[in-house]
C-alpha cells in the first residue's frame, strides 16, 4: 500500500543566487537560512511542534504545515518577520546577506521512506522557480524577498483582504511550467506592486474577460480607462483551459504595445 497524503500548507525557499557562491559560503548560507527560518517562524507563533515537515532543496528547502497554522498567518506575520530576520542578519558584522523567494501554496502530500512527495508538492517548488518571481526579487533593492502565491491560495487567503496581507499589492502573472498551466501572484514587501514586471502583469484568465467578442483571434482590445489594466492591449486571447491558442500582449499606455 502506497503512502496516504495528508493537506499540508506548503512554503518554499529558494536562495537568490546560490550558485554563484563558493562552496564555504553556500554551507554558511543554508546555515543561516535555516536558522533564520526558524528564528522568523517562533516570533509568528509557530512553534517547532506546529511544523509538520521540513525537506532541504540545497539552495533552499520546504517547510510543510498542518491545518492549525492559518493560511493567514502564513501569508503575513510569516512573510514580514522573515523580511525582518533577513535584515537583522545582513547587518550583522561580517554576514553576507541573504534574499529568498518564497512561495505558497496547500494541497495533498504524502510521506515515504525517502522523504515527501505530491503533486501539490512538485507544484510549490515550480512556483518559487516562477521568471516572474525572479526578475521581482532583482529589481526589489528596498526588500530582502519576494513572494508568489498559487491561484488557489490566492482564491482561498489573499482575495478576502484579511487584515496585514495588503491584498492590493498582489499582482497576477502567468504560471505555466511543466504540467501547470494557471497563475500565480506577486507580492514584494514595501512596495505597492512588485517591481521590475512593468505597469501591469496580465494573465490569460482576465485578458480572456478583456476579449470577449472579439470577430477574428487577430483583434486587440484596449483595456478600459480606470481599470486595473489601463493601457494593457490583448491580443490573440483564447481560453486557458480549453485548449486554443492564446497570447497575451502588454502596452506601455502610449499606443504601443509589447510581448
Amino acid at each position: 500500500m502506497g503512502a496516504r497524503p495528508l493537506h499540508y500548507s506548503i512554503m518554499v525557499l529558494d536562495l537568490e543566487r546560490f550558485g554563484s557562491r563558493t562552496n564555504p559560503e553556500q554551507e554558511r548560507a543554508r546555515s543561516a537560512l535555516y536558522s533564520v527560518v526558524e528564528e522568523a517562524l517562533k516570533d509568528a507563533d509557530v512553534m517547532p511542534q506546529h511544523v509538520a515537515g521540513v525537506g532541504d532543496r540545497g539552495d533552499g528547502g520546504f517547510w510543510l504545515f498542518p491545518s492549525g497554522v492559518s493560511k493567514v498567518d502564513l501569508t503575513g506575520d510569516v512573510v514580514e518577520r522573515l523580511q525582518t530576520r533577513l535584515r537583522s542578519y545582513a547587518a550583522e558584522p561580517g554576514a553576507e546577506p541573504l534574499r529568498l523567494r518564497v512561495a505558497l501554496h496547500a494541497g495533498e502530500v504524502a510521506r515515504d521512506e525517502r522523504g515527501w512527495v505530491g503533486a501539490d508538492l512538485n507544484t510549490a517548488c515550480r512556483l518559487v522557480d516562477l521568471d516572474d518571481l525572479r526578475r521581482a526579487l532583482a529589481a526589489a533593492d528596498r526588500s530582502a524577498l519576494a513572494l508568489a502565491v498559487s491561484q488557489a491560495w490566492h482564491d482561498a487567503v489573499v482575495r478576502h483582504g484579511y487584515p496585514g496581507l495588503e491584498s492590493s499589492a498582489f499582482r497576477p502573472v502567468v504560471f505555466r511550467e511543466k504540467e501547470v498551466d494557471s497563475r500565480a501572484w506577486i507580492r514584494v514587501p514595501g512596495y505597492g506592486a512588485p517591481p521590475g514586471l512593468g505597469p501591469v502583469s496580465a494573465n490569460p484568465t482576465e485578458a480572456e474577460e478583456g476579449a470577449e467578442g472579439a470577430d477574428e483571434p487577430a483583434s486587440a482590445q484596449q483595456a478600459e480607462p480606470g481599470s486595473r489594466f489601463a493601457g494593457a492591449v490583448f491580443h490573440h486571447v483564447g481560453r486557458l483551459y480549453g485548449g486554443d491558442h492564446h497570447e497575451v500582449v502588454r502596452g506601455d499606455g502610449t499606443g504601443r504595445a509589447e510581448r
